[in-house]
């Protein structure tokens, strides 16, 4: 159904079309690059005419005198949804948090310490619930390079400063294994703007890691 069609007229909603057209037209013929090799979140359609929150990176690679776009689109509506949940009470926060599965999503007291689990911890971390709260969680699923260049340190303060910070990067398991993570850690505070803990949404993606790593041993990719 999509082979040899206009992707734009596919997954592009049709009132960002015309913006879309402009943009890689300019880029052809000026270089001038808007979203290219950068990520960025915007609407997507769906096959069913349903736009939802995705996560969008365009890079291009040039064989001979043609130019290709490679682009990866994550869907962002789990994600979205965990946000939204941090506001609400405790047990609306269960609620949401519950129906979703695919993305490990819990909160921490101020010093790292687990407060919450969803079954996205099990699938991804691979940590039970009994096992997992109060845990000093971040030695274990940080990697030994990154605790000692103080990356966790970094994150969190940047959480602290600007309200998120991404964690994309690889970490560990409880297994031991390592898996690369996608996702963000955001602080909490309480009514009086005092900081009260940080929130962790992450998913898996060392498969998509390995293909566009691939990619780039092949030169398809920068």
């Amino acid at each position: 159904e999509a082979v040899g069609r206009n992707l734009a007229d596919l997954i592009i909603p049709t009132r960002y079309r015309e913006r879309h057209r402009q943009a890689l037209d300019r880029y052809l013929r000026t270089g001038e690059r808007t979203i290219m090799d950068s990520r960025v979140e915007l609407s997507a359609l769906a096959r069913d005419g349903r736009e939802f929150p995705v996560e969008l990176t365009v890079t291009n690679f040039t064989p001979g005198s043609s130019t290709y776009f490679a682009a990866y689109l994550r869907d962002h509506t789990a994600q979205r949804l965990a946000e939204a949940a941090l506001g609400e009470s405790e047990l609306r926060f269960r609620t949401l948090i519950g129906q979703i599965g695919d993305y490990a999503i819990f909160m921490m007291d101020t010093d790292g310490r687990p407060t919450s689990w969803n079954e996205g911890v099990k699938r991804v971390l691979g940590y039970e619930e009994e096992e997992f709260l109060g845990r000093d969680i971040i030695p274990e699923i940080f990697l030994s390079q990154d605790l000692a260049d103080g990356v966790p340190v970094r994150e969190f303060g940047l959480a602290a400063e600007r309200g998120s910070a991404s964690n994309d990067r690889w970490m560990r398991r409880k297994d031991g294994t390592e898996f690369f993570a996608l996702g963000i850690t955001m602080s909490r505070r309480d009514a009086a703007g005092t900081l009260v803990g940080y929130a962790k949404i992450m998913r898996d993606q060392t498969q998509r890691k390995h293909m566009e790593n691939e990619l780039r041993r092949l030169g398809v990719i920068r």
